[in-house]
């Protein structure tokens, strides 16, 4: 890390700063969530364009010359991996979710937390075996210097955990939408339409 990307990663921890104010509500988190989720789930499948050409070993061309799969796969990793707004992005999604995780929980009526703690084991699978088996991989591919084809062996495995991923993702829109509709005393908001009935 040079001192650009120290810089980021304190921005990111300022800019993240706000999540542990005491107007931050279990609802307002719930409703970041949404958004937090889909933002992950389009990067995951931009990321898929290159991993189906490494399994399937398809050859990219730009109409002049081709290029072999892992090749061309490395060049957008390592470039995606070393763009700094993209890691100020990474790290803004992870410390939205631990510090939104945690005062979800301390904030939270015991039916909210309930809630709260059946998502986080939820996503603890699908940010769990993506940390194990894809960000160990993109660690190798920043730092490294030259391409080396060795890099993307056995990149099913990448693959997989992004499957797990995106079924997580999927499970845990009702749990959030569920947070959304409690109040803050862990009942079921009631529309107007619902109080008229």
């Amino acid at each position: 890390m040079d001192f650009i990307d120290y810089l980021v990663m304190v921005g990111m921890h300022f800019i993240c700063l706000p999540m542990v104010c005491r107007d931050m509500t279990p609802r307002l988190i719930a409703c970041m969530g949404g958004p937090l989720c889909g933002l992950i789930a389009g990067m995951q499948l931009i990321d898929m364009c290159f991993d189906m050409l490494i399994v399937y070993d398809l050859p990219l061309s730009d109409g002049i010359d081709v290029f072999k799969p892992r090749r061309a796969a490395f060049l957008y990793y390592h470039t995606m991996l070393n763009g700094r707004h993209v890691n100020a992005a990474l790290l803004g999604i992870i410390l939205v979710s631990f510090l939104g995780s945690i005062v979800g929980l301390e904030r939270s009526s015991p039916e909210m937390r309930r809630q709260f703690c059946l998502l986080g084991a939820l996503m603890s699978v699908g940010t769990g075996g993506y940390l194990a088996c894809a960000v160990t991989r993109y660690t190798a591919i920043r730092f490294a210097t030259v391409y080396d084809e060795r890099l993307f062996d056995g990149w099913e495995m990448v693959v997989a955990a992004r499957m797990v991923l995106f079924v997580s993702i999927t499970i845990a829109q009702p749990f959030l939408f569920g947070i959304q509709m409690m109040q803050d005393g862990g009942e079921i908001a009631l529309t107007k339409d619902k109080l008229t009935d």
